[in-house]
């Protein structure tokens, strides 16, 4: 299902259940929000991922087009994966740029709005001191 046909009574916070851990959705009417991340918008987002100097990377489709050196298609959503000691650092900057929380699956995920950028979903990592890095559960583990 698609945020974008749904209304503010379409999403509602909850408790864990049987099918998985619990999540939080904001709500709020999806209708008429941007949906197409441009090449433009990505220059923003990374100049203020710069502006904090962290490790992060970008993965997902803008991932594989920056690898490829060229935007090959249209993207929803910038995904970020970065040093989870960064999590609140960046969520107030992102707040602070105009970003509103619209899904949070804390500590492992969570994706903001902008209305001008659109989405991006970011994901904190756990960075070991030998380097390697994984993403936190939703128990945070």
């Amino acid at each position: 299902m698609s945020y974008m046909n749904h209304t503010k009574e379409s999403y509602k916070s909850h408790g864990p259940t049987e099918k998985g851990p619990a999540r939080t959705i904001l709500k709020g009417n999806f209708m008429n929000k941007k949906e197409i991340v441009t090449k433009k918008n990505l220059i923003v987002v990374l100049d203020l991922l710069d502006s904090m100097e962290m490790r992060y990377w970008i993965d997902g489709g803008w991932g594989i087009d920056i690898l490829l050196g060229k935007q090959n298609r249209e993207h929803r959503d910038i995904d970020v994966d970065f040093d989870g000691e960064f999590t609140e650092a960046l969520l107030n900057k992102l707040k602070e740029k105009g970003y509103e929380i619209i899904v949070d699956w804390s500590p492992s995920r969570i994706e903001l709005y902008h209305p001008e950028l659109s989405y991006i979903d970011r994901h904190p990592l756990i960075i070991n001191k030998d380097g390697s890095a994984r993403q936190a559960d939703l128990q945070g583990d």
